[in-house]
C-alpha cells in the first residue's frame, strides 16, 4: 500500500476525466446504437461462421464501443481484425513471439493493446503493422488487458499475481506506473469501472481498487475466477469459476443473488456475457454447447451447438443488439442472432 499511496495523486489526474465519461456509459448503452432499439431477444441461430485462426485456440474476441468491427487474439501469436456483420477479414497483426490471451480496444477506436505468453503488453496503431510502443514488467505471462474509460491508463494482470498500471500519456515510458501485489495466485480478468479497478484470480477472491479512495475490498468467492462481466447498470457483477458454476453477486452487498450451473466448466476458461438487456446469461462450455440461462429463475431457455470443443469466448453486442459473438478452441468465429 506504501507504493499505492505514493501512486495515487498521479493516477488520479489520469483518471480524472474517466468517471464522467463511464457514468453516462450504463444509460448510453441501454439505448441502444446508431438509434436502434435495444433487444430481449436471444441471439440463438447461427448466421455466420469463420475460420479465423485456422485451427488455433482463440483466447479472447473483443468489439469495439460501437459494435463495428471486433478483434481475435489466439494460440498462432496473431491479432486479427474482423468486421464480423460480414464475416470479413480486415488486418492481421504479428508481433507477440507466443501466445497471445488478450486483446482490448481503446474508446477512441484508434488504438488497441494485446498480451500474452511472452510477458508483454503491446500497444498497436490499428492502421500500423507494428507495436507502437511494448511494455515489459510482468515476470510471467499476461492473461488480461484493460483500456480506462478515457484511455489513459492501461491495466493488465498476469501469471506472476500482479496487476500493473500504464501511463499512456507518457508515451517514452516503458515502466509501469504502478504495480497492485494482493492477489496470491494468477490475475486472469479485469474490469475498469469509474474510478474502480477489479480483478479475479485463481485465488478465488475478487478485489475492487478504489483509486479515488485509496481502498481495496476483497470478497471471497471460494473458487477459481476466470471471468468477470458488469450488468448494465453497473450494481451487479457475474463472476464464472472453474467449479462449472456462475454467481451473480449484488456488488454493494455482495450477496450471491443467483447461481448458474448446468455448463461443463472445471478446467479451461469458456467465457460468459449478460445479453438482452440483461435478461440472459450466456455462457460457453467444455462441452462445445453454448448454455443460455434466465437471470432469474436460474434455468436454462436455450442451448446452441456448432464448434467443435471448447468454447473459448463468448460476447455480447456491447449496444444491447441482439448479436453473440463466440469463439473456440477449433479456430473459428461465429456470430449468432435470432431465430425470427
Amino acid at each position: 500500500w506504501i507504493l499505492f499511496e505514493s501512486h495515487l495523486l498521479v493516477f488520479l489526474c489520469l483518471m480524472a476525466s474517466s468517471s464522467s465519461s463511464s457514468t453516462s456509459a450504463p444509460a448510453a448503452a441501454a439505448g441502444g446504437g446508431g438509434g436502434r432499439r435495444s433487444s430481449t431477444a436471444i441471439a440463438c441461430k447461427e448466421s455466420g461462421s469463420i475460420s479465423a485462426h485456422e485451427g488455433s485456440c482463440i483466447n479472447s474476441v473483443r468489439w469495439n464501443d460501437e459494435g463495428t468491427y471486433c478483434m481475435t487474439a489466439a494460440n498462432d501469436k496473431l491479432v486479427k481484425l474482423w468486421n464480423p456483420h460480414n464475416q470479413r477479414h480486415i488486418k492481421s497483426y504479428k508481433s507477440h513471439s507466443y501466445a497471445v490471451h488478450d486483446v482490448s480496444i481503446s474508446n477512441s477506436n484508434q488504438q488497441f493493446s494485446s498480451c500474452g505468453a511472452d510477458k508483454a503488453v503491446f500497444i498497436w496503431d490499428v492502421t500500423k503493422d507494428i507495436p507502437t510502443r511494448k511494455l515489459r514488467g510482468h515476470t510471467e505471462a499476461v492473461n488480461c488487458v484493460k483500456w480506462t474509460a478515457n484511455d489513459n491508463v492501461v491495466v493488465s494482470g498476469g501469471f506472476d499475481s500482479t496487476v500493473k498500471l500504464w501511463d499512456m500519456r507518457a508515451k517514452q515510458s516503458v515502466a509501469p506506473l504502478m504495480t497492485l501485489k494482493a492477489s496470491k495466485d494468477t490475475v486472469t480478468d479485469i474490469l475498469a469501472a469509474e474510478t474502480q479497478i477489479i480483478t479475479g484470480s485463481v485465488d478465488g477472491n475478487i478485489r475492487t481498487y478504489d483509486i479515488r479512495e485509496g481502498t481495496l475490498e476483497v470478497d471471497c468467492v471460494g473458487a477459481p475466477i476466470t471471468t468477470l462481466r458488469l450488468t448494465r447498470d453497473r450494481k451487479c457483477i457475474l463472476v464464472q469459476t472453474l467449479d462449472n458454476t456462475i454467481r451473480l453477486f449484488d456488488r454493494k452487498s455482495a450477496e450471491l443473488m443467483k447461481s448458474y450451473t448446468a455448463h461443463a466448466n472445471g478446467k479451461h476458461k469458456v467465457g460468459c456475457c449478460l445479453m438482452g438487456n440483461d435478461n440472459w446469461v450466456v455462457s460457453g462450455s467444455e462441452d462445445a454447447v453454448l448454455y443460455v440461462y434466465d437471470i432469474v429463475s436460474g434455468q436454462i431457455v436455450k442451448t446452441m451447438k456448432g464448434h467443435r470443443g471448447c468454447i473459448t469466448a463468448v460476447v455480447a453486442h456491447p449496444k444491447n443488439q441482439p448479436l453473440l459473438l463466440t469463439a473456440g478452441a477449433d479456430g473459428t468465429l461465429k456470430s449468432w442472432v435470432p431465430e425470427n
